[in-house]
């Protein structure tokens, strides 16, 4: 059972909203919805459940609202979610607590449903035919829709290097700022013995990858040309500094970090549903920007047995970091961007074990915030630092 606080007289506009909703008065908010997308079959009217839902109610219990319910939901019920997204702060809670966004079990981080990224999300093979194959999964509402994240993937099995039936343990790839799935890391890792999963996290789906005759493996640096992504129709946000930080404020739906941790976690999900993997020996490593979501995940899914971030670390409103600026200029809510999103903020809950790589000269995520992220990690950890390590992502792979 969730309860929520007191709520005194905003249990009498709660309940005002809550019919209006189940009349269907909410339905003008997320427009109408054909059968085949993504929310279920729905004639704008929610008042009758025509989306699959089970029967759940919200009472009032000694000035407290909770949330009774039974069985479960198929894939959280996202009209709710949008709807929940466009109303402030407690009137967003009430409906995602009577509409199924959250069951009494649910673990709950910041804006993070952890129980819900820890099940396998909806997927789909885009090409099968080369050694890496490419993917699209279900991925976070934004800007009021479903959206999918695209993802190469590639283990020895793939390569024509074993047989079915192996297992190999698993390894997700993030990539950092400026970059996308890159196919050539997840071959790398698969020629390594691993079942390896890359995905973009800017809303993009790669080309499929031109191969090497010589070694059999993706030519190298093929994505760095424009021309070899393609932006989704329903892709998540895009990575630059106005998705990163300026959109902190109001729904998280828009923000690029909840995104990004987001879409490694149903990553990771994904790796560990598939029969070749060993789900019990996964880890996580990224580079730059995913050395800082690589951060954020081995704080959040505890399902990871390694977790390496390679020169992304927290602290980054403090000491001479070149994202400081950026979160300094939000202004009144630089503070609010920090404890959301920051790694230093979530870390003290790691208990991942943790490799840290970076550079003495690193700019970008400059030693001292480096060691403050390191301390503040209480579970096992280790430190590598090279001298003047070149920041890039073939450095790190």
């Amino acid at each position: 059972m969730i309860s929520v606080g007191p709520v005194g007289e905003k249990w009498g506009v709660f309940r005002g909203v809550l019919r209006r909703f189940r009349e269907g008065v909410a339905g003008d908010l997320v427009g109408k919805r054909s059968s085949h997308d993504a929310i279920g079959k729905t004639d704008g009217q929610f008042g009758k459940f025509n989306l699959g839902l089970d029967e759940r109610r919200a009472t009032k219990t000694d000035g407290k609202c909770t949330d009774q319910r039974e069985g479960t939901l198929p894939e959280r019920l996202r009209a709710a979610q949008i709807v929940a997204m466009k109303l402030p702060g407690l009137l967003s809670v009430f409906l995602v607590l009577a509409f199924g966004q959250l069951r009494s079990s649910d673990e709950v981080v910041g804006p993070w449903n952890l129980t819900a990224l820890k099940q396998a999300p909806a997927m789909h093979w885009v090409s099968q035919s080369g050694p890496v194959h490419s993917l699209l999964y279900a991925g976070e509402v934004y800007q009021d829709h479903p959206t999918e994240v695209f993802a190469f993937y590639a283990s020895p099995i793939t390569l024509g290097e074993a047989q079915p039936g192996a297992k190999f343990p698993g390894v997700v790839l993030i990539h950092g700022g400026g970059g996308t799935a890159f196919a050539e890391w997840a071959w790398l890792w698969a020629k390594r013995g691993y079942a390896a999963i890359a995905m973009d996290l800017a809303g993009c789906q790669m080309a499929d990858p031109v191969y090497d005759p010589k070694t059999g493996g993706p030519v190298l640096n093929q994505a760095v040309k424009p021309e070899t992504r393609t932006r989704l129709p329903n892709g998540g946000p895009d990575q630059g500094h106005g998705q990163k930080f300026d959109s902190i404020g109001g729904s998280t739906s828009d923000d690029w970090p909840f995104h990004a941790a987001a879409s490694v976690m149903r990553a990771h999900s994904l790796l560990r549903s598939f029969p070749e993997v060993d789900a019990e020996h996964t880890a996580v490593t990224g580079i730059s920007w995913g050395g800082y979501t690589t951060c954020l995940v081995a704080s959040l899914d505890d399902r990871f047995k390694a977790a390496v971030p390679v020169y992304g670390c927290g602290f980054l409103h403090e000491g001479e970091s070149v994202q400081k600026p950026s979160i300094d200029a939000l202004g009144e809510r630089r503070m609010d961007w920090v404890r959301a999103y920051d790694p230093g903020s979530l870390l003290p809950r790691c208990h991942v074990p943790i490799l840290f790589v970076n550079g003495t000269n690193d700019v970008h995520y400059v030693l001292d915030s480096y060691m403050k992220t390191f301390n503040v990690v209480p579970g096992e950890k280790q430190l590598r630092i090279q001298v003047k390590m070149p920041h890039g992502h073939p450095p790190g792979w």
